[in-house]
């Protein structure tokens, strides 16, 4: 993987990327987490497939999912490149952090919930730092607000 690699791979995820964590709940709605996430979207098969290849060689093993048009509109399909496991994600925001730029902050809060998961024990129930954190992802993904890494306690 070469340094350029690298900073394609930074530059999708800060462009058409998102680094979050998704609501886990019980069949009936109670939340009781929430799930790991690094995704990126795009209407050009060729950036989908050449950013899972990339994934790939990190020896990350991306999924595909491909969000069909409504026929009714003209946008195309999309193509979603998404990595949902703990261990793949942390390898996969090491190697690219220090190429980002608009999602830097995610990308350290994400590697902080991790290593956060971790100590707690990941099929544990979330512990409050856990939740912190989680708000403060959630926070930096949500249009219009931004939260500096001194309003996490």
């Amino acid at each position: 993987m070469t340094e350029s690699d690298l900073g394609w791979l930074a530059g999708i995820i800060d462009g058409e990327g998102t680094i979050t964590l998704c609501e886990v709940h019980k069949y009936d709605r109670e939340k009781i987490g929430y799930s790991v996430n690094v995704c990126v979207s795009s209407t050009d098969t060729k950036i989908a497939y050449h950013t899972m290849d990339l994934m790939k060689e990190m020896n990350i093993q991306p999924a595909i999912q491909i969000l069909k048009r409504d026929i009714a509109s003209n946008h195309k399909d999309a193509y979603q490149v998404r990595i949902t496991n703990y261990f793949e994600i942390e390898i996969y925001l090491r190697m690219i952090q220090k190429y980002l730029v608009g999602k830097q902050e995610q990308a350290y809060w994400m590697l902080e919930y991790i290593k956060q998961r971790e100590l707690e024990g990941k099929n544990q129930p979330i512990g409050d730092l856990s939740r912190t954190i989680a708000n403060k992802i959630r926070s930096l993904n949500t249009k219009g607000k931004v939260v500096t890494g001194k309003d996490v306690k």
